[in-house]
């Protein structure tokens, strides 16, 4: 704490972000034939009744039969507005703060990696590489 009761961050900084480069599956190669086993529903959040079709790597010419091509960023961004500056000025907890960036809108990084899984750009295991999900397993 700063002289004055107030944390240096207040007001310093307009966001925050924070992300992780992932292995990009290739676009000519993927297959998006499968669906979801039951720990991988788990790991999504998804119901396994209704399981999503995953893609996987599979391989060819363009990607050195690797099955990946690029990365793709995995990103959270907390935004510093009035009342989380507020929040914090008042000593709020971590779990009030996190409640408050959710409701303006917070994404986690695992949140924006799973997007990225559905729409197949990644895969699950570059996911959980790059990403804490332990709190889903």
């Amino acid at each position: 704490m700063a002289p004055g009761g107030f944390d240096l961050a207040r007001g310093g900084k307009q966001r925050h972000k924070a992300q992780r480069l992932v292995r990009k599956l290739c676009p000519t190669c993927k297959e998006m034939l499968f669906p979801a086993t039951e720990v991988e529903c788990r790991v999504l959040g998804v119901d396994p009744a209704a399981a999503p079709i995953i893609a996987r790597p599979v391989g060819c010419d363009d990607c050195r039969y690797t099955g990946y091509r690029g990365r793709v960023a995995v990103c959270e961004v907390l935004r510093f507005t009035p009342e989380f500056d507020d929040a914090m000025a008042r000593g709020a907890t971590r779990a009030q703060l996190r409640t408050l960036a959710r409701e303006q809108g917070f994404i986690t990084m695992a949140e924006d990696g799973i997007a990225k899984v559905l729409l197949g750009e990644i895969n699950i295991a570059s996911l959980v590489r790059a990403v804490d999900m332990t709190d889903r397993l």
